[in-house]
């Protein structure tokens, strides 16, 4: 449970700022450059053996994925 809110907590943290990027930068710009952290995050996730690791990739999946939801309502 601990690996699943760090993901949410992450996404909900980051909707306001993600926001006012997505005023200031290039919907295509910041939605290319999520999605290459959400993968790497996902290969980091797919290939530690450490908690911490793992851990810190689900928050890094969760920042990268609340680009996706602020742009689709863009």
């Amino acid at each position: 449970s601990l690996l699943s809110s760090a993901f949410f907590y992450a996404y909900v943290f980051m909707q306001v700022p993600v926001g006012i990027l997505f005023d200031n930068i290039q919907a295509e710009k910041l939605i290319a450059a999520a999605a290459a952290v959400v993968g790497l995050a996902c290969v980091a996730l797919a290939s530690t053996h450490a908690f911490w690791l793992a851990f810190i990739a689900r928050i890094f999946m969760g920042a990268a994925c609340a680009f996706g939801f602020v742009g689709m309502l863009r």
